[in-house]
């Protein structure tokens, strides 16, 4: 029997590598001061990223942000005075400078800006001189940017439009625009239209590189079903090592040799579901009211945690039954992990006693039992959800 306290400190170190082996995207934020620029990234990472005061001094007038469970690298610029003459030297001028001399030194260092966000505030009701040359910049510089009018439930949608018709109209058609608001009803229409933050994680997911999307899908709030798909297959990929490191079958009360694959599993699923980032919703860490159910399953190996597992499996621990009992824990926990975003997302309470208790454990049972007989009957892979 291994230590559960050892095992919760593991499963937090396995988060912890796992966020950082990412490969992280940079996303640059610019705009005029006060344009809502900080907003717009909490709205899409669902968590206080830009918070006054958060980052590092990268440069004059750029701090990155970087968070040790958000595999995303944000340089926010500090912004220019609306109104400001890009054309005549003086403060406009002079952030037109910054903003181009840092992805000048960035594209040297070999550290370029994948996505840029450039925020105009619809509050403002119009698109300045300033907006449109600087936007002009970066596509002259062949980056992909998104233009986000922010604060939409400022105005009305007339005037929306002819915010985005006048973007598009100076830069070209082509230009991606798209809406933010934090009033949820307004969100949520904005969203229906295909204009809001979603459409925005998809648009910047579609614009990067497909080594660092992972990471931005993982680093997002939202996106459920990508969030579920990708932890399918981690689950697939855990239980099959999980079958190879068991090919010797032993007694299930000595089977702790596929723990550290389930360590693993369990680390990157938590990750990847944002499990660290749920503590906005609790006055205690979420991680810390989840580990110590999950450090006492995979410490107990599952067999002496769950009454009746051992029956269920035959008795011993061999390749299949390794497997199916990974694929069990995955799956669930899994399930268990999106139930939860979809409940805070909704603006819901979450009693974790709700989703960690024997529910859990007789649905850890019954994926269990699926996988063996899926096993046993020499299906294809895919056949297994």
């Amino acid at each position: 029997m291994l230590d559960t306290e050892n095992v919760k400190s593991d499963i937090k170190n396995e988060m912890q590598k796992f966020v950082s082996s990412l490969d992280k995207p940079r996303i640059l934020l610019a705009g005029s001061t006060g344009c809502g620029k900080s907003t717009l990234c909490n709205l899409v990472f669902k968590r206080d990223v830009c918070a006054a005061g958060s980052g590092r001094p990268q440069t004059r007038g750029i701090r990155e942000i970087q968070a040790e469970d958000i595999p995303v690298i944000i340089h926010d610029s500090e912004g220019y005075e609306t109104g400001a003459n890009f054309g005549s030297g003086g403060e406009g001028q002079d952030y037109f400078s910054i903003i181009t001399d840092f992805m000048d030194r960035q594209d040297e260092n070999g550290n370029p800006v994948d996505i840029i966000w450039y925020c105009i505030s619809s509050a403002g009701a119009r698109v300045t001189d300033a907006d449109i040359s600087v936007i002009k910049e970066f596509r002259t510089r062949r980056r992909p940017i998104a233009v986000i009018l922010t604060q939409a439930d400022m105005c009305s949608q007339e005037d929306s439009d002819v915010l985005a018709d006048t973007v598009k109209s100076a830069t070209g058609s082509d230009t991606a625009v798209f809406e933010s608001s934090t009033d949820p009803m307004v969100a949520h229409e904005i969203d229906t239209s295909g204009m809001g933050i979603d459409a925005l994680y998809e648009w910047t997911l579609g614009n990067l590189e497909e080594s660092r999307k992972d990471a931005f899908m993982i680093a997002c709030g939202r996106a459920f079903d990508r969030k579920y798909d990708y932890c399918v297959k981690l689950t697939r990929e855990y239980s099959a090592m999980a079958g190879t490191a068991a090919v010797s079958p032993v007694p299930f009360s000595d089977a702790a040799i596929i723990t550290p694959v389930q360590l693993a599993m369990v680390g990157r699923i938590l990750s990847v579901w944002n499990m660290n980032q749920m503590q906005n919703l609790l006055k205690a860490a979420c991680i810390d009211q989840i580990l110590p159910m999950l450090g006492r399953f995979v410490a107990g190996n599952i067999i002496k945690f769950i009454p009746g597992i051992g029956q269920i499996m035959g008795g011993i621990v061999n390749a299949s039954v390794a497997f199916s009992l990974t694929y069990g824990l995955g799956k669930a926990l899994n399930e268990t992990c999106r139930m939860m975003c979809e409940r805070e997302l909704a603006g819901l309470a979450v009693n974790f006693s709700d989703f960690f208790g024997d529910s859990f454990i007789e649905n850890v049972k019954k994926y269990a039992k699926e996988a063996r007989d899926w096993k046993e009957k020499g299906l294809d892979e895919e056949d297994l959800g």
